[in-house]
């Protein structure tokens, strides 16, 4: 068994600054220095309590200072952009999950997707008030709550000879099907494919079932994503209490133990709560974005 941590470190943020004006209703210009601030179309990160404190020097996409725009006890948080698309280009998303550690630091958020963009603060507005009642429970639902990401993998030369040294039966079909060198018919090698997944899936069905009971008391909910590839056991997304961070890394360390030493384990973030939340902007006009 091997442990690896990737991803970013929730108290490193900044957590500095004061509270940025929020409504720039044509006061101030960003972007485009022809077009008031308010009728500018605005990336959008996350919805965050309105009283949530920004950094002052705090910007996003194409470097543009992040702002607060609120409706009653809600606001978004989102940047001046003169762009009508933003592509998944690594310095964009970088930018993009740069602002969302920054919030994260100071309140829980309800992240955005990657992408969406607004026409104008009077369409966020519109959103917030006709949305307010889902996204004030999304955030009671996440309120002091962390994503963790936790993978686990084989990793082994080859997959299927591991499964067919650990699995008696599998063994034995195998060697019935290609024994005395002879060549295994189209029926045969589709029934042993299917008892390698079947075989597979099982394995995996015992590491959730040994994994959960330790994980859960630090965990509001935990995720099941699937696997990625064959070789990958495990994709979670664990929605872990703030204040239970290190309980949950300890309680994985511990039950890690007991697992064979060719199974690695990988842990990811804090993130924000994406698989915990679902915000979908819906412009003025009735159309998703993005």
């Amino acid at each position: 068994m091997a442990m690896r941590h990737d991803g970013q470190k929730g108290d490193d943020a900044d957590r500095g600054g004061r509270n940025i004006p929020t409504d720039r209703t044509g006061l101030g210009h960003a972007g485009d220095d022809s077009v008031p601030l308010v009728l500018q179309a605005q990336y959008l990160y996350a919805i965050v309590p309105a009283d949530l404190m920004l950094a002052e020097d705090l910007c996003g996409i194409d470097d543009q200072p992040v702002v607060l725009i609120t409706h009653q006890a809600l606001a978004v948080a989102a940047s001046p952009t003169s762009r009508t698309q933003i592509r998944p280009e690594r310095a964009q998303l970088a930018a993009h999950h740069a602002v969302l550690k920054a919030l994260m630091a100071e309140a829980t958020v309800l992240p955005m997707a990657f992408g969406t963009i607004a026409q104008s603060m009077d369409d966020i507005r519109q959103f917030i008030g006709e949305e307010a009642e889902s996204l004030i429970r999304q955030l009671a639902r996440v309120q002091g709550t962390y994503e963790i990401g936790l993978r686990a993998r084989l990793v082994v030369p080859d997959v299927m000879t591991y499964l067919v040294a650990a699995v008696p039966a599998l063994r034995a079909s195998r060697d019935a099907a290609f024994g005395g060198g002879r060549s295994p018919t189209h029926h045969e090698r589709i029934a042993l494919g299917t008892q390698v997944d079947r075989e597979l899936e099982r394995l995996r069905e015992r590491h959730v079932a040994q994994l959960l009971p330790a994980l859960m008391p630090m965990c509001v909910d935990i995720c099941r994503n699937p696997p990625r590839d064959i070789a990958e056991l495990l994709n979670l997304a664990c929605l872990v209490r703030r204040q239970d961070q290190q309980a949950f890394e300890r309680a994985l360390e511990d039950c890690a133990e007991a697992f064979d030493d060719c199974i690695t384990f990988e842990l990811s973030g804090p993130w924000a709560p994406h698989h915990f939340c679902h915000v979908e902007f819906t412009t003025g006009d009735g159309h998703a974005s993005p």
